[in-house]
């Protein structure tokens, strides 16, 4: 979609520093767009809240009812900005580049050419005229500067319509021109490149690539935009330069604020796991046994017996299908320990508790239908009806088929529907919260067990870790 042709070993490895410093000024930008969005939304949200004048009143109150009523009306607010933004993109003969489509954008600035019309890779000198004559007058860098204030300004109010908008595109672009910024900086500062004996000169197109993959990772918090920038241009020299940058990038965001995603979450009310720093200085003391719903046991039982009945939501390898019945229907968990009956009681898998309920329900299912079958088969002949009715209606003792509501359940039958996580995810009592929030947003944990000796004591899911970041946030409040 946007190829390009830099040559062979484009950069130089002493420009690493660049392109790592590129991926921290993406990230300052990125952090200012996030924070914008959300200013807008805020603003946006007080605006909805204020309470409507009466228009039976004086002038004053009728033009401050009907004014109100236009700047929250959502049709009124999208034409507002559609307006605004027609407005400052218009191509005035100053500024053509911003009147130009977001795609020829960003094939401009991907562009091989410099400010002093140098063709740096096989290109027609027409086509290097054209970039110039849409972005070089009256400068090239203050164009530059002028088209990423109004990409981060226009494009942080525009996620905030009520209407579907992208996110991806406009920010790659808005990192495309940051990029082109530093690398015609660079350009000026190294005319005949970094190295001493100057093989390779600095190459601004590179440079924009590298920005945008780092400005759409810092506002999204993906590493997995490097891979979308070299599916886009083909560009596979650029593979160090671009991770470098995305992660400086990646880094530098999370230091200021959470990425635009969280932070909608956040402005909706949506729960969500929050950035480990923003809440550290809560939530530092706080242990894994302070924050886990316990499973009813602190240690290790003596006997196997303790488990067993239902009184307590540990599964083990001899559970029957009744004991699990009323386990589900007594403990209310998303997940349950399974036991090993047979070697000291540890700890073999998690099973969830939709996952066990709807295996219950099938095999009750199954046996209800297999009842329903011998009792059919057992009806007497119309001969014989009034004699044997009392007989005829007696249940005969089950079959080995009909006893499946009392059978032991085997969790590791690939047929029988159950899911069992075989390497559950475990802690210490004494773990801290700052490291347990780690573990969920870096490995995707939904659950994990709090062992004592090896024997799990509690459960720590999701909505515990969120539970526990929202309480000090309310004693603070």
């Amino acid at each position: 979609m946007f190829e390009t042709n830099f040559g062979s070993l484009p950069w130089e490895t002493e420009e690493l520093l660049a392109f790592a410093f590129v991926g921290v000024i993406c990230g300052l930008v990125a952090a200012s767009y996030v924070r914008l969005n959300a200013l807008f939304v805020k603003g946006r949200k007080k605006l909805m809240a204020l309470p409507m004048p009466d228009r039976n009143g004086s002038m004053s109150e009728i033009f401050r009812h009907y004014s109100l009523r236009f700047l929250k009306s959502n049709y009124t607010y999208c034409i507002f900005i559609i307006i605004v933004t027609s407005i400052i993109a218009f191509p005035y003969q100053e500024f053509r580049f911003l009147g130009l489509s977001q795609g020829a954008q960003v094939k401009d600035l991907f562009s091989n050419y410099t400010i002093g019309s140098k063709v740096l890779a096989n290109e027609s000198t027409e086509a290097g005229q054209e970039f110039l004559k849409d972005w070089a007058h009256p400068n090239l860098l203050l164009n530059l500067l002028i088209f990423i204030a109004f990409k981060v300004a226009l494009t942080a109010v525009s996620t905030t319509l009520p209407i579907p908008a992208g996110v991806f595109m406009p920010t790659f672009a808005l990192g495309a021109g940051v990029g082109r910024f530093m690398g015609e900086v660079m350009a000026l500062w190294f005319p005949h490149g970094v190295s001493i004996d100057g093989t390779n000169v600095i190459i601004p197109g590179g440079y924009s690539v590298v920005g945008a993959a780092a400005m759409a990772g810092g506002v999204t918090g993906t590493i997995s935009s490097a891979v979308i920038v070299f599916e886009l241009t083909g560009e596979l020299d650029f593979i160090v330069p671009v991770l470098v940058a995305v992660l400086m990038s990646i880094v530098t965001r999370d230091l200021l604020s959470p990425t635009v995603f969280d932070s909608i979450a956040e402005l909706k009310g949506l729960p969500y796991l929050t950035p480990n720093h923003y809440f550290k200085k809560f939530t530092k003391l706080l242990l894994s046994e302070e924050v886990m719903t316990p499973l009813g046991l602190s240690e290790r039982p003596e006997s196997l017996e303790d488990l067993h009945g239902g009184a307590v939501p540990y599964l083990t390898t001899s559970t029957t299908e009744d004991e699990a019945e009323r386990i589900v229907s007594r403990h209310d968990f998303l997940f349950y320990p399974l036991l090993d009956s047979l070697n000291e009681m540890r700890i073999l898998g998690g099973v969830q508790k939709t996952v066990l309920d709807s295996y219950l329900k099938g095999k009750k299912k199954k046996s209800t239908c297999l009842r329903s079958r011998r009792l059919s088969a057992q009806q007497v002949s119309p001969q014989d009806e009034e004699a044997n009715q009392q007989d005829a209606l007696v249940e005969a003792p089950p079959s080995d088929e009909e006893q499946v509501t009392s059978s032991i359940i085997n969790f590791f039958q690939k047929d029988s529907g159950l899911v069992v996580d075989p390497a559950p995810f475990c802690v210490d009592p004494g773990t801290p919260l700052d490291v347990l929030r780690n573990y969920f947003t870096k490995l995707g944990l939904n659950y994990t067990f709090v062992t004592q000796d090896g024997f799990p004591v509690g459960l720590i899911t999701r909505q515990n870790i969120i539970q526990s970041e929202q309480a000090p946030k309310s004693k603070k409040c």
